[in-house]
């Protein structure tokens, strides 16, 4: 019975595509396309870089200090931020 109602909505369903004109259906199917398309896709989870947060931590200590004219910070921890760096590669 399921079976015989499933055949009369597919050919109801066709009897409707035959009545519609070939723009609308192309312009229907653009737009199930375009939906399809542009569904966001979810990324996969950042992994943590330890070593770039801890050359961050570094950089952002002595960097902000010299936008105000205070050198001294980047002057003595220079070799820990070469240290950093190297240890990111």
């Amino acid at each position: 019975m399921i079976f015989i109602i499933q055949i009369l909505v597919s050919l109801h369903i066709f009897e409707a595509l035959k009545k519609v004109n070939m723009k609308k259906l192309l312009s229907l199917l653009l737009i199930f396309t375009a939906f399809i398309v542009t569904k966001p896709v979810q990324a996969q989870q950042k992994a943590k870089w330890q070593e770039l947060d801890a050359f961050h931590e570094v950089m952002s200590k002595t960097f902000h200090p010299s936008e105000e004219g205070k050198l001294e910070p980047i002057r003595s921890r220079s070799a820990e931020m070469v240290e950093k760096v190297i240890r990111g590669l």
